[in-house]
């Protein structure tokens, strides 16, 4: 599990990862900032719905999902770090971190 992908625009990312829930119910959600230690982060729920107190079901199932989200309002030329984190009755998981600049 990690992120996969990072598409950026002049003050916007669309992280993508793919997540293997292994059959069990899990909740996925991206962690991000500009700290590269996440000790100071904003954790984001996942698309399509994949909550954290969203109200919506968690993913389940035997093969990989695919998510998303799009976080706005990001500064030009800063880096962000971002990885997928993924919770369920095992634990929870953080992917492999990424980082990323916004570049006008």
């Amino acid at each position: 599990m990690g992120v996969t992908s990072v598409t950026t625009t002049s003050d916007s990312a669309t992280l993508t990862a793919s997540v293997f829930p292994n059959g069990v119910d899990t909740h996925v959600f991206f962690v991000w900032g500009t700290d590269p230690t996440f000790k100071t982060c904003t954790q984001t729920p996942a698309w399509p719905g994949k909550d954290i107190g969203a109200g919506e079901p968690p993913i389940d199932g035997s093969s990989p999902v695919v998510v998303s989200v799009q976080i706005t309002g990001l500064t030009a030329w800063q880096f962000y770090y971002c990885a997928a984190q993924a919770t369920n009755y095992f634990g929870t998981v953080t992917g492999e971190a990424t980082s990323f600049r916004i570049v006008t």
